[in-house]
């Protein structure tokens, strides 16, 4: 590019498309952990939100695979894959709600949004990615980040509430780096919707123990 020449990027359609669903996507991530919020004020437990929140997406999921007639075909080896995500998934689901439980629902996001920066060193170590010097910028604002929150006073800091949501993001960027390769060739709503069922069914044991059902 010529200095004083200002270059026009024309974006694609499929480029707002994916930027839009993100965006929702993050949307309905924030308002559903306020309302979760609102469901332990009203002395939900957390077994039984955690199924819950499972259950009815996978429920949405499995409705729209049937209303837009997406064909379900999965390879033994693919289910196996999905099943562990799910496993995974429900993880991240009780730690991170859990955490909601004992500490402020903004401090819970930002220990959470901690699994970009791991990401990027295990896809690293595994030799998928390389780790670029604007990774390396972007792990260290993360990591500013977190010290910042965690450098309020001590007492307002429930510490177990804190790991939990600390746990909550090494188990989404185990899932995420799971899924790099366990969705390849399978449709968005089939994979996602295998992985909420799972989780939802590994949460049923927890509800059950816990009174709810």
């Amino acid at each position: 590019m010529l200095p004083g020449r200002v270059t026009v990027v024309r974006l694609r359609r499929a480029d707002l498309l994916g930027a839009a669903v993100v965006t929702a996507a993050g949307s309905c991530y924030a308002a559903a952990t306020i309302a979760i919020k609102f469901a332990y004020r009203y002395q939900a437990g957390t077994g039984i939100v955690t199924l819950l929140r499972f259950a009815g997406s996978a429920l949405a999921l499995w409705a729209l695979v049937q209303l837009l007639r997406v064909p379900v075909r999965l390879e033994r080896r693919k289910l196996r894959s999905l099943v562990g995500m799910g496993l995974v998934s429900a993880v991240v689901g009780g730690f991170f709600l859990a955490s909601l439980d004992r500490i402020p629902a903004s401090t819970a996001t930002l220990l959470l949004y901690a699994h970009p920066a791991m990401v990027a060193l295990a896809t690293a170590g595994l030799g998928r990615e390389r780790f670029t010097v604007g990774k390396a910028v972007a792990l260290g604002l993360s990591t500013i980040g977190v010290v910042l929150v965690l450098g309020a006073p001590a007492g307002d800091l429930d510490w177990v509430g804190v790991g939990m949501a600390l746990g909550a993001a090494v188990a989404l960027a185990t899932f995420i780096v799971l899924a790099q390769r366990a969705v390849v060739a399978v449709h968005p709503l089939v994979s996602s919707g295998t992985v909420q069922t799972t989780a939802a069914l590994a949460f049923v044991p927890v509800a059950v123990a816990g009174g709810a059902l």
